[in-house]
């Protein structure tokens, strides 16, 4: 096995010293030849003549030279760097063709990889969190799917203490708050949310300098303390690592600050600084409404989480009806599902959307490569009446639509880069997990796959027509340029044909736009959204109609229904 190995690496070095390999076989094929011409001329022949008997003796050089660069290389990869210098300069005989190429197929990488970063950020990369797989936001079901995030201040408490599948529930605002924060002589406005003491060990983050809250601080009339997060601790303290203890002015008064997050530490809502919620068990509150999130114990599964918290609704309802809905049940939903459950669907269908714009592309580049590969008939013809087979010609051409396709992926991350920038301008502040867009490792094997997938797509047809070349009518052609084949023919019209029907039909059907622009509209720049809970409709703010584009007929409908919601 090591006699493998070894062997293995001295041939890949080959490569790396591949120019002396080179000289020094061409000095010893050198010295051989001219010991050779000495012995003849030793045995009486003219210098010349004894040149020319050596020479023959010796045989073929070129032969030679190539048995020996494969005893010492691998012939795939010698093959491979060959189709690689004669694919670049084919690409580069013929600049308008390639620019072309390049420009349509970096339109259509650079516009999935972009889309794929944002997707990648928002649905597929794990939360920050330790163990995130096991943290849930407590929920209120209610029939026909109906159900609600927002509960009382009350039933947190109660269900804290009764529960027996959590190690520890958490509860925070719903709605952020901004707040003016005093440093040194200038105030910034800055976001803040309420936490309970729990908040942060739900979670699973430990602060990067000093603590969290106790729960000794969650209690009404404790002393005012704040956790601050990383990006406001260096914008604003200058990354003072001795902040921890240090009183600010936080909305008028005096905060001492008790600990510093970690840097890309993030919460929903978004705030960069958390203040203890001191939420307490009061029956006659059912004003205060929180989001309640937890982290189960090891081994608890969703459903057996869910049954507890049911088990707990239940004995709510005995011992405290009024906080209870008659139709009401306890549910549990995957924090990070729950965060992005708004944004799935519409991130999906416009991934579909950019992947339909890189399949056109790849039809209008193979309708191009079949154009090019008709004038490139009586060169494949020559090859292939000089030994190439057709393995070979399939080969030499795919490795040209590879390189191509690199070279437009290349371009296409550069797209990218610029055009996710513009795309983080244009997304609402509310999206989750927004300050985690980036172009990321995910992100390039991703436009990896895409360029080879796509060079594969639109290089397999003109490789696959170039295998079944007739030479003699390709090699009787004088001029070298020819109108190709009947299945060529009949290929490119499919392609336009096939090109044109997707151009003008949208991938995406008419309900998916609907649902596509309601979704969007659904949550605005500021954050508020509006829900239906239980058939009523609430909002997070009072409802402007100016404020929503909906046509006259809509709004007069939705005026309709908020008097029919409102209380008598």
């Amino acid at each position: 096995m090591m006699d493998k190995l070894s062997q293995l690496w001295r041939r890949l070095l080959f490569y790396a010293r591949r120019y002396q390999f080179d000289r020094e076989l061409e000095e010893e094929m050198q010295f051989h030849l001219e010991m050779k011409a000495e012995e003849n001329v030793a045995a009486g022949v003219s210098p010349e003549e004894a040149r020319y008997a050596a020479q023959r003796q010796f045989g073929n050089q070129t032969l030679l030279w190539e048995a020996s660069r494969d005893m010492w290389g691998i012939r795939s990869i010698e093959t491979l760097f060959q189709d690689l210098r004669y694919g670049a300069r084919m690409l580069v005989k013929q600049p308008g063709f390639t620019l072309i190429a390049v420009l349509t197929l970096a339109l259509g990488i650079g516009a999935n990889t972009a889309i794929f970063s944002v997707i990648n950020s928002v649905l597929l990369k794990p939360l920050p969190y330790r163990e995130p797989d096991r943290i849930f936001q407590v929920i209120r079901r209610y029939p026909q799917g109906i159900w609600a995030e927002a509960v009382s201040a009350t039933k947190f408490s109660f269900y804290r203490q009764h529960n027996q599948s959590f190690e520890s529930l958490a509860a925070c605002d719903i709605l952020g708050a901004g707040v003016n924060l005093l440093a040194g002589d200038e105030a910034h406005y800055v976001g803040s949310l309420q936490v309970s003491a729990d908040f942060f060990p739900v979670l699973g983050v430990n602060p990067l300098l000093g603590r969290t809250f106790t729960a000794a601080e969650d209690q009404p009339g404790a002393g005012r303390v704040i956790v601050i997060s990383h990006s406001l601790w260096q914008r604003l303290f200058n990354g003072d690592r001795q902040i921890a203890g240090r009183t600010v002015t936080l909305g008028g008064e005096g905060h001492t600050v008790v600990g510093v997050m970690p840097p890309g530490f993030q919460t929903i809502p978004s705030a960069e600084v958390w203040m203890p919620l001191r939420a307490v068990f009061d029956v006659a509150d059912r004003g205060n409404i929180y989001l309640m999130l937890g982290r189960t114990k090891p081994g608890v599964t969703p459903e057996q989480a869910q049954a507890d918290l049911e088990r707990v609704r239940a004995l709510m309802r005995k011992d405290y009806p009024n906080h209870v809905g008659d139709n009401e049940t306890a549910g549990v939903v995957g924090y990070q599902d729950r965060l992005v459950g708004d944004v799935k669907l519409p991130l999906l269908l416009l991934l579909g959307a950019v992947g339909f714009v890189l399949l056109i592309a790849c039809a209008n580049v193979a309708n191009l490569l079949l154009s090019r590969a008709a004038a490139r008939s009586k060169e494949m013809s020559v090859r292939a009446a000089l030994g190439a087979g057709r393995l070979r010609l399939t080969r030499q051409l795919l490795t040209e639509s590879l390189l191509l396709a690199g070279t437009g992926a290349a371009l296409g991350l550069l797209l990218a880069h610029f055009g996710l920038k513009a795309l983080i301008a244009l997304i609402p502040a509310s999206l989750p997990r927004a300050s985690e867009i980036g172009i990321d490792p995910p992100a390039l094997l991703f436009t990896l796959g895409a360029a080879v997938a796509a060079g594969i797509l639109f290089g397999l047809a003109p490789a696959l027509d170039a295998g079944r070349l007739n030479l003699t009518p390709a090699l009787r052609e004088g001029s070298g340029r020819t109108t190709g084949s009947a299945s060529r023919a009949r290929l490119r019209s499919l392609l336009v044909a096939s090109d044109y029907r997707a151009s003008n039909r949208p991938p995406i059907s008419p309900p998916c736009r609907r649902n596509f622009a309601r979704v969007c509209r659904s949550t605005s720049r500021d954050g508020h959204s509006t829900t239906w809970e239980n058939r009523t409709l609430s909002t997070s703010r009072p409802i402007t109609f100016a404020r929503w584009p909906f046509h006259c007929g809509r709004a007069a409908s939705l005026r309709n229904a908020t008097a029919k919601a409102a209380p008598a």
